[in-house]
């Protein structure tokens, strides 16, 4: 009856009604025409309780997905002293297909970034299980044990669903501040040089987990004052799509932030989510305490 009344001219309603009994309909409400009487209505009951039960089932399935993603989340990591670190992921869905991770077993320090083809629940289960890959090994295990280890666990799994994963892999020496890191087609690994005022790119021609069959490790190291910084291909999307883009935001924003990594990576994050069908939005880094000259900071290649 509100429906009815509050119809104009030749309008019509739809709603969905709860009933004692536990059943849904959805009904439907249209004008026939006018009667001496008053209003003639024609009324469509469709009893859609089993798809409401489904829809429920299936969103309380996805509640608990979320929860799950959320729990792999780092939490609060231990002291550890010269070293800061920044993070930040929102997922383009309620489950997201980027991944990272933070490890601290003294003396090293270990930073990883996956990200998957794709969106939604199966990209976050192979998140999921990128990163349980990942955790089975040793922290002091080198990148490329790590990353070629994980691939034999995953390969199987992502052939079967014509899947493949990005990833990034550094191991960090809390001491020397040297880096080994081992690059599955991800390439979006930077090194912020406040010193020299440099961004460079780290990255190597080895392919995606799932695409490729053996990947490499290359090294460099942090001097104080220096930062690195994992980001997922959702950043990448946030600065125009190009690596060009992205590479001036992080020099600018590091010309105001150099000494901070979490303003670094709220700087690039900011816009999360305002971009429509966009993708998961990622980013991890880390920084070696320490002064350096600052000089405002041109972007390199590498």
């Amino acid at each position: 009856s509100a429906a009815a009344d509050s119809f104009v001219d030749d309008d019509n309603a739809r709603l969905t009604l709860q009933l004692a009994d536990g059943r849904s309909l959805e009904v439907s409400i249209a004008v026939i025409g006018e009667k001496p009487e008053g209003t003639q209505f024609v009324l469509h009951f469709h009893d859609v309780t089993e798809s409401e039960r489904l829809r429920q089932l299936e969103q309380a399935e996805m509640d608990r997905a979320v929860e799950v993603q959320r729990a792999l989340v780092p939490g609060t990591l231990p002291a550890t002293p010269g070293w800061t670190f920044g993070t930040f992921t929102s997922p383009a869905r309620q489950v997201g297909g980027a991944v990272y991770d933070v490890r601290v077993h003294q003396p090293s320090i270990v930073l990883s970034l996956g990200d998957v083809m794709g969106k939604g629940m199966d990209a976050g289960m192979l998140a999921a299980a990128t990163r349980t890959a990942l955790r089975a090994n040793d922290p002091a295990a080198t990148p490329s044990v790590v990353v070629n280890g994980a691939a034999g666990i995953l390969e199987g799994d992502l052939r079967r669903i014509s899947a493949f994963v990005t990833l990034a892999y550094v191991r960090v020496d809390m001491d020397s501040g040297n880096f080994r890191f081992a690059d599955a087609g991800h390439g979006l690994h930077f090194v912020i040089r406040p010193r020299s005022g440099r961004i460079e790119r780290l990255s190597s021609d080895d392919m995606p987990v799932g695409l490729g069959n053996h990947w490499q490790e290359h090294s460099d190291r942090l001097a104080p004052g220096d930062m690195i910084l994992l980001v997922s291909d959702g950043v990448l999307d946030l600065w125009g799509g190009s690596l060009d883009g992205l590479e001036d935001a992080i020099a600018q924003c590091a010309n105001g932030n150099g000494t901070n990594p979490q303003a670094v990576v709220d700087y690039l994050c900011a816009n999360a989510g305002e971009l429509l069908d966009g993708d998961d939005v990622t980013a991890v880094a880390l920084r070696r305490a320490g002064h350096a000259a600052h000089e405002t900071p041109e972007t390199s290649k590498s």
